[in-house]
């Protein structure tokens, strides 16, 4: 591009201090409605009036006898609920000594199950992988009729005559010419048996996997997908925690994101809206700058809800669900004097009294000790 001038313009986020200085107005009126929309005693008292209401239209309803298209329905929801899963897959798993195994609500589970049932003894030489997770889905190139092939039926023939049984096979294997009126979409071929999404440690195993397949998946990649599974699930309870200890050391009510406020590697959701998916990173990122400056963000932040959007995002007031957006990478446009000061203050507070708080529980105990024996 000769004769163009291009221009690099730097954005710089807004500091969340400055930010929140700013908005104080706004949110000191956010604290206000929310503190006048709590619930008193006689909110609480009708809340109670409806669960016992609820407690006994369920119990009518459990008394009403159940039609038979009810009873088939309620049957097949029991059976691919999470507890259903569960239990029917125990028998699989001790002869696996796996964690867990789902499967979609289209898949062949019982047809896997038993070609795995079938050969145990080939199963007995592998280690236990007490940590792994798998997750059963159809294979598509499966027909809809048969799993031996997708072959139609002949059709219903009164009159057997010399010939006809060969004429319909002839004509069912003979090559029909292509015609652009009448397009058929192909059969879909077979996926690998095994699919590992090493990002997630999801494991994605087809219906119709031999057990030949899956032994060879256990000998060969199922001992790293069982490391990745472990490290990730660590990762997400220690996640859980910190974020229990940030609510109640910024003195918020809550800590929200997503749809769920969930945020798992293997969620679904994450897949359908990635721009706007905050990750477990996301999540780290937020926790590390929020845990290094609490006390000077409990100030603005005290008494309200917080919503963690994805990096780049700006900040916002949500006046309608009463929540504070906040982007998690917020620590890295902290550039005012008052952050330094406050992760100072933050690491002497951690080195001094939460770290050692044991070594200062036995000092004041030795203390009031030795003023009794005074």
């Amino acid at each position: 591009m000769s004769g163009t001038l291009l221009k690099r313009q730097v954005v710089r986020q807004t500091d969340i201090v400055d930010w929140l200085r700013r908005s104080l107005v706004d949110v000191k009126a956010m604290r206000k409605r929310r503190w006048a929309t709590e619930k008193g005693f006689v909110a609480y008292g009708k809340d109670a009036l409806d669960f016992f209401k609820e407690m006994r239209s369920a119990r009518s309803d459990r008394k009403k006898p159940l039609s038979e298209e009810e009873r088939k329905q309620k049957a097949e929801e029991g059976l691919n609920s999470p507890y259903g899963q569960h239990e029917r897959s125990q028998e699989l798993l001790r002869k696996l000594k796996w964690k867990r195994i789902t499967w979609d609500k289209d898949a062949s589970y019982d047809e896997f199950a038993q070609r795995l049932v079938d050969e145990d003894s080939a199963f007995s030489k592998f280690p236990a992988f007490s940590f792994f997770s798998a997750h059963l889905v159809r294979d598509p190139a499966k027909s809809a009729d048969s799993p031996g092939g997708s072959r139609s039926k002949p059709t219903n023939i009164m009159d057997i005559t010399p010939g006809s049984l060969t004429s319909w096979f002839s004509q069912s294997n003979r090559s029909a010419v292509p015609s652009l009126e009448k397009y058929t979409k192909p059969a879909a071929s077979r996926p690998p048996p095994v699919q590992v999404l090493w990002e997630s440690g999801e494991v994605k195993i087809l219906d119709t996997a031999s057990p030949r397949e899956v032994a060879t998946f256990l000998a060969t990649s199922a001992v790293r997908v069982q490391a990745v599974q472990t490290r990730i699930d660590q990762e997400q309870t220690t996640m859980v925690e910190d974020l229990d200890k940030a609510r109640l050391r910024l003195g918020v009510l809550g800590i929200k994101f997503n749809k769920r406020d969930t945020s798992f590697w293997d969620d679904r959701d994450r897949h359908q809206d990635p721009a706007n998916y905050v990750t477990p990173a996301h999540v780290r990122q937020f926790l590390d700058g929020a845990l290094s400056r609490a006390f000077l963000l409990r100030y603005y932040l005290k008494g309200q809800h917080i919503r963690l959007v994805v990096p780049g995002k700006p900040y916002a007031l949500d006046l309608a669900a009463n929540e504070i957006q906040i982007p998690t990478n917020f620590a890295e446009y902290s550039f005012l004097s008052v952050h330094d000061r406050a992760v100072t203050f933050e690491a002497i507070v951690n080195g001094l009294f939460r770290r050692l708080a044991m070594v200062w529980f036995i000092v004041v105990g030795m203390l009031i000790g030795d003023l009794e024996i005074i």
